[in-house]
């Protein structure tokens, strides 16, 4: 709830808001140790010759490419680790029908 120049949750919490910053005039360079929200995934040298051969993985209902939502440096201990995230971005993959929800607590 937007109130008096704030933003705040249920409770009255004073809630931080982040806005985008705008696009530098010159893109950097993007590694494998970078976050990024879109765009292509970048790889670690380890990982250069799936590069090439990599496509991204397609939707399970529509059969279309997914792009990738976000490439995220999460970095564990010794493991040099990037997280990759893709997504469909067609309405009618993410419309449910009732058959296809799973109610219920198991067998």
């Amino acid at each position: 709830m937007w109130f008096g120049g704030q933003d705040t949750n249920q409770d009255g919490d004073p809630i931080l808001l982040l806005k985008p910053k705008l696009r530098p005039s010159k893109s950097p360079a993007k590694s494998p140790s970078s976050s990024h929200i879109g765009g292509l995934p970048v790889f670690h040298e380890a990982d250069a010759e799936m590069e090439y051969s990599f496509e991204n993985p397609h939707c399970e209902k529509c059969r279309q490419v997914m792009p990738l939502l976000i490439q995220l440096h999460a970095p564990l201990d010794e493991l040099d680790r990037t997280l990759y995230v893709f997504g469909c971005n067609r309405l009618s993959c993410h419309t449910f029908e009732s058959g296809d929800i799973n109610e219920g607590g198991g067998g």
